[in-house]
């Protein structure tokens, strides 16, 4: 079901089929759990050895990166092992919390792989990507304003990595929350150390759809709590990648809060923000903020 591509290889062998690994162990947990799902003690088993499988697996995972990062002195080196630690961390948690309970339901398997598949692939797109001087770290900074560098940006990894030529626009510079049709919603906090930036992201469902049945080779309709989960994470540290890019590596970005809100809310949370920039962009048939 969750499928690899060559787009996500970054051209280092060893660490290319480590990735296509976390990929196969993620699609495999979900393979298992729709055979067997309704069996609350195979659930459980699933979970553990799995979490207990991938935990160790990533940990020397990351730890093989971060050395060839610091052989290489790549500057984003801090950066990237904290989103290393962040995704170590959110494992660990959830396998103390199921042993703790000692149960786990279809749609904690569900979350679990939705948000391992999404932060794998924004992190290999962006993070390690950059590594090798692709996706974001080929587009060189300050060259152009804010608004052009960032339609750049997001038109640089949704071609390269996810086969999706969108040419995005930017049509509405000063976006008041005005309806463009069936929208997810996200709204994402970050601190940079004392400041606190806030995040709002509506993407139209259909825009959304297409791109998860690329990453999963589906039709998704009825798989949509793996797709939010998946998009969710995928989201929130997409924007964090960006905001970094435009905040150089002196300074970390830290996720804070991520959260799905209704579409009808965005006029009100943007009247209360009172956003530096508010963008509405188009791409050839479909919009997102």
């Amino acid at each position: 079901m969750i499928k690899w591509s060559k787009n996500y290889l970054m051209g280092i062998d060893k660490l290319d089929e480590e990735h296509k690994e976390l990929f196969r162990i993620s699609d495999q947990i979900y393979n298992k759990v729709m055979e067997r799902g309704d069996d609350a003690k195979y659930r459980l088993f699933l979970m553990n050895e799995t979490l207990e499988y991938m935990l160790r697996y990533f940990k020397r995972h990351a730890k093989g990166e971060e050395i060839y990062m610091r052989e290489i002195g790549y500057a984003g080196y801090e950066f990237h092992k904290m989103l290393h630690d962040e995704f170590y961390n959110m494992l660990l948690k959830k396998k103390a919390d199921i042993v703790k309970r000692n149960e786990c339901s279809k749609k904690e398997i569900a979350e679990l792989v939705g948000d391992g598949i999404g932060w794998l692939l924004e992190h290999i797109i962006t993070e390690d990507m950059a590594i090798v001087g692709k996706g974001i770290s080929a587009i060189s900074s300050y060259n152009s304003d804010f608004e052009e560098q960032l339609k750049n940006v997001i038109n640089t990894n949704l071609i390269s990595f996810l086969n999706v030529a969108a040419n995005v626009k930017i049509i509405n510079r000063n976006y008041q929350g005005e309806d463009f049709g069936k929208v997810i919603c996200q709204k994402m906090v970050y601190n940079l150390g004392s400041r606190q930036i806030v995040v709002i992201s509506g993407i139209e469902k259909t825009f959304l759809i297409r791109v998860a049945e690329m990453i999963y080779g589906i039709d998704i309709e009825d798989e949509m709590d793996l797709v939010l989960y998946s998009m969710q994470t995928f989201g929130a540290n997409f924007w964090r990648a960006i905001g970094q890019y435009f905040v150089g590596n002196h300074d970390l970005l830290s996720l804070s809060s991520n959260s799905f809100i209704i579409a009808r809310s965005i006029p009100e949370e943007l009247d209360m923000l009172k956003p530096e920039k508010s963008l509405l962009f188009l791409n050839y048939s479909r919009s997102s903020i």
